[in-house]
């Protein structure tokens, strides 16, 4: 039916071609066409190098179990006196806790974090970007922590600091185009998990709790979200370029595809090829250092 770049070429295309961007298409056919059959055929033509399935990323379903309480003895000698710091058992996992029965706890199978705060617990000047859904920005324990554009005015829909990006106080939706980033659970999430605040007698305790945190937020409009999409790399070039250290790529992709080989490979696999290829090969070339945590097993 069609064949489409899937790199706006328009723009930033030294760099891209540099990069083989301008090599990805989208081929879209016939409904009642077989999808197998298609990308086989086309993994025939000696033009093609590989074919993958346009995969959806999409949000999965996640039950929540209720907290339950923690005995006084294991709460007295926590290094902050966070509520809930003694159920985070993958800090410090003594055995003793009991998570619904879901699990069968086992002493030491942590991160040894406790041991690892004796040394740091973070730094306001090492922003790390979230790259997921929105963040509740104003969580108690996150608040903080959120990094802030002191060069833009809230919400007067204005341009203020001329960065190409409206109103992007915490951070910024690329696939909407918007600096209203929508907030969730997951994204909030995660951002906990990194940065919550510590010490404040409320919630949980953060990895790095004196890190700052913004926000990439990809949750598109109609729910949707399909890979490749170029929003997500430029979202990881801005952050960067707006001072963030870390970027963490919380997301899990699956495909379809029934058979791996040269012309089928993994679609992360040509997920990771583009991140690196364009939005860290262009900014480390111009002198950014920085890092990318992407997880593992996710959904």
């Amino acid at each position: 039916v069609s064949i489409e770049q899937v790199f706006n070429m328009t723009v930033d295309t030294e760099r891209k071609m540099a990069a083989g961007l301008h090599r990805w298409f989208v081929v879209k056919f016939d409904e009642g066409s077989n999808v197998e059959a298609v990308a086989r055929k086309f993994a025939s033509l000696d033009v093609v190098k590989r074919v993958q399935f346009n995969s959806q990323m999409e949000k999965p379903e996640v039950q929540a179990f209720p907290v339950q309480p923690i005995a006084s003895t294991r709460a007295t000698d926590m290094p902050f006196n966070d509520e809930m710091l003694p159920l985070q058992w993958h800090y410090d996992n003594r055995g003793d806790l009991d998570l619904n029965g879901l699990n069968e706890p086992v002493a030491d199978a942590d991160i040894n974090l406790f041991e690892a705060w004796k040394y740091t617990t973070g730094n306001p000047q090492v922003v790390v970007a979230v790259v997921d859904e929105g963040v509740y920005y104003d969580h108690p324990d996150l608040a903080a922590n959120m990094w802030v554009n002191e060069d833009e005015i809230p919400n007067n829909g204005i341009d203020d600091d001329q960065n190409g990006y409206v109103d992007d106080i915490h951070g910024y939706n690329f696939v909407k185009d918007s600096g209203n980033v929508t907030a969730d659970a997951h994204g909030t999430h995660v951002a906990g998990i990194i940065a919550a605040e510590s010490d404040n007698g409320i919630g949980v305790s953060g990895i790095c709790q004196d890190s700052t945190l913004i926000c990439v937020d990809w949750t598109p409009s109609d729910g949707q979200l399909w890979i490749p999409d170029l929003a997500v790399l430029v979202g990881f070039v801005e952050v960067v370029k707006a001072g963030a250290k870390v970027i963490n790529f919380s997301v899990g992709i699956s495909s379809s595809i029934s058979e791996k080989s040269e012309k089928f490979p993994s679609i992360v696999n040509n997920f990771d090829a583009m991140l690196y290829s364009y939005a860290m090969g262009s900014l480390l070339s111009r002198g950014y250092d920085f890092l990318v945590v992407q997880s593992a097993g996710n959904g």
